[in-house]
């Protein structure tokens, strides 16, 4: 086994309860009651972000996603605002008041998130 594959099994495993992990971790890993997925880097595309924050609250569970987004990556923005309003959840404040040259025209987003 690699080096990845043993930190896996440890996770699930519960030998370790935190794992820090690259976007390698978004696809294909499946760890059952995973209640807390932190984006310390915004992902870079809608796509990315739905799995990174897929791996939490699977099967009906209750989980929880953070991400951290700073004015520098406000670019990153309108793929938040898409994904949060598809699954219903609220905008946070400042998410909103990112500037709204990060919002281009033929997206249809909002700085509210609505369409």
């Amino acid at each position: 086994m690699c080096v990845l594959q043993l930190q896996v099994a440890d996770f699930k495993g519960n030998v370790c309860n935190l794992m820090i992990a690259t976007s390698v971790a978004a696809r294909g890993l499946d760890v059952k009651d995973l209640v807390l997925v932190v984006n310390y880097d915004v992902p870079n595309h809608y796509e990315d972000y739905v799995h990174r924050v897929g791996r939490t609250g699977r099967a009906g569970v209750k989980g929880t996603a953070i991400t951290f987004i700073t004015p520098e990556q406000d670019k990153y923005a309108p793929d938040l605002l898409r994904a949060l309003t598809e699954s219903n959840r609220p905008i946070p404040k400042d998410l909103q008041v990112l500037p709204s040259h990060a919002f281009p025209s033929g997206q249809g987003w909002q700085l509210q998130g609505q369409r």
